[in-house]
């Protein structure tokens, strides 16, 4: 399970570095206008999942305005929303969408320490 999450930001990472350099070089930092350039080619390349792809220009525009110079994005994160994340709390799980689909992943408590 640990190689699909890997590869799922992998390839989030990779999406928001094409995202980007197509932003910078266009000088386009309105999501919606971004999105009309960028959704079709990123999704092809990469393979991920419309909401993740929507999610990495989010990232994108995000970070743009957060931060004065974006360098570079690491795959050491995914933006997650409502389809593409569920907690079940009864069950004490998290459904998370990866590139193999949705999968569920059990919470496990563990004690606070202060």
């Amino acid at each position: 399970m640990c190689s699909e999450i890997d590869r799922t930001l992998l390839l989030f990472a990779d999406a928001c570095n094409q995202i980007y350099k197509v932003a910078k070089r266009e000088n386009c930092w309105n999501t919606t206008k971004l999105h009309h350039k960028v959704y079709k080619p990123v999704r092809e390349a990469t393979g991920l999942k419309a909401n993740h792809v929507c999610q990495a220009i989010r990232r994108v525009i995000g970070n743009a305005k957060a931060v004065k110079q974006v360098h570079k994005f690491r795959p050491t994160s995914i933006s997650l929303d409502i389809r593409t994340f569920q907690y079940i709390e009864e069950l004490q799980t998290v459904g998370v969408t990866l590139m193999c689909g949705r999968v569920k992943f059990k919470l496990s408590r563990r004690p606070c320490f202060r």
